[in-house]
């Protein structure tokens, strides 16, 4: 391919021709944008967030650098070439992946690239979104899933409870299990601001937890009371947040509720939904261990009482 370069005189001529809105966007978009050349990726234009985000003075130490090199890991030579033919070829790319800033500071970030015509000139659009929320879940998974790795049966809900708890920071974190026939749950385990509750029940009609119970995982910031005055469960309490995700039996109904609630208006922590779904998943397959156990139990115990009868 021809090599040719864009002056930045031509590029502020072509960024000014366009209307107010492409400028605000550009300028004041929230992800790093950078504007490149189709021939070889490199940087003829960007934004003050991309600025911010890698660290960069001013535009002139970003200009003419290979965006590659943004990447933590930069990609062999016959990658890239590969990489750009695809681009050009009107070929879309997103993905998630570690960029390295030009003071040497590494950050998880989220790429889309694609190639546009602006004022019937090909370039390169590369967007860059950094992924704090990608690291904390990450952290979150690995601390809990260590602590509660060797727990079972009705101790894996008690660790998860207390550990759930104080990740979220939330005062109240339940495991309950649902009758569907008297539309009503029963705890399995609750922690409640530092300790442990035990046999809570309440009725699923009149609570936050009837949509869970029908599998769909539901956040109600605050105003608990307001919305749903019933429930008895939310005034002994005092609970003002809620955010709630169904525990699937092995046949596919929900069987159980995990339930994270707090006495203050509640702030959705990125992927909590995905992180609880994980827990409640492992906590699905406690629940089926338990009932195998108990049911054994009773086997035996029923076993005994026969050999008892029969040798009476």
């Amino acid at each position: 391919m021809r090599n040719f370069k864009i002056g930045t005189n031509q590029v502020n001529s072509l960024l000014n021709s366009h209307d107010e809105l492409f400028r605000v966007i550009f300028d004041e978009s929230p992800d790093a944008i950078f504007l490149l050349q189709t021939v070889n990726f490199t940087i003829i234009d960007c934004n003050a967030k991309a600025l911010q985000l890698f660290q960069a003075n001013d535009k002139a130490e970003l200009a003419g650098k290979d965006a590659f090199m943004l990447y933590d890991s930069e990609p062999v030579e016959f990658s890239k070439n590969i990489f750009i033919e695809t681009i050009n070829q009107g070929k879309e790319h997103s993905q998630e992946l570690a960029f390295r800033s030009l003071k040497g500071n590494i950050f998880w970030g989220k790429c889309s690239i694609r190639k546009v015509e602006s004022q019937g000139m090909p370039l390169i659009v590369f967007r860059v979104r950094r992924v704090v929320e990608y690291m904390k879940t990450a952290e979150m998974l690995s601390t809990i899933i260590k602590r509660t790795s060797k727990e079972t049966g009705y101790a894996y809900f008690q660790v998860l409870s207390e550990l759930l708890a104080k990740t979220f920071s939330v005062c109240t974190v339940m495991v309950a299990r649902v009758d569907n026939q008297r539309k009503a749950a029963t705890s399995l385990n609750c922690w409640h601001k530092g300790k442990q509750l035990h046999d809570l029940t309440f009725n699923l009609e009149t609570s936050p937890s009837l949509n869970v119970m029908h599998g769909y995982p539901t956040f109600y910031p605050s105003n608990l009371k307001e919305m749903f005055p019933d429930d008895t469960l939310i005034r002994e309490l005092g609970i003002e947040g809620y955010l709630g995700t169904p525990i699937y039996c092995p046949g596919g109904d929900v069987c159980a509720i995990l339930i994270l609630m707090d006495d203050k208006t509640m702030e959705e922590i990125p992927n909590s939904r995905y992180i609880l779904s994980i827990f409640a998943s492992r906590a699905g397959a406690e629940l089926e261990r338990i009932q195998v156990e108990e049911d054994y139990r009773k086997q035996i115990i029923e076993l005994e009482r026969r050999t008892i009868d029969k040798n009476a």
